[in-house]
């Protein structure tokens, strides 16, 4: 079986890896946004009190609700078609005006 000098030098060689460095700085960033964001909501919520917080808060809410609809994944589905297309400028056309059509709709 494994004994405890093998798993130490697993953690070691895991921890002195490129993956390893790069899930470390993830974190760190994602922790980073997180502590932001309470922080300016908390601000912004003492500032604008509970009436206009609370109607921001619907907005966007609504924005979040309404966002991938009006993408209607398009993004994806563009960047797929542009690498094979052979008239990049007519995609990019048509995207652009469901885009447009679907947010004046929305």
């Amino acid at each position: 079986m494994f004994t405890s000098h093998h798993n130490n030098n697993l953690l070691n060689r895991f921890w002195s890896s490129q993956t390893a460095k790069n899930s470390v700085w993830l974190l760190l960033t994602r922790l980073l946004a997180i502590t932001c964001g309470l922080i300016s909501s908390t601000l912004v919520a003492r500032y604008l009190g509970p009436g206009d917080f609370g109607i921001l808060q619907s907005s966007l809410a609504l924005i979040v609700i309404f966002f991938p609809i009006a993408n209607l994944g398009l993004a994806g589905i563009c960047v797929r078609e542009l690498v094979e297309a052979k008239k990049p400028e007519r995609l990019t056309h048509t995207v652009f005006n469901l885009k447009l059509f679907t947010g004046a709709i929305l």
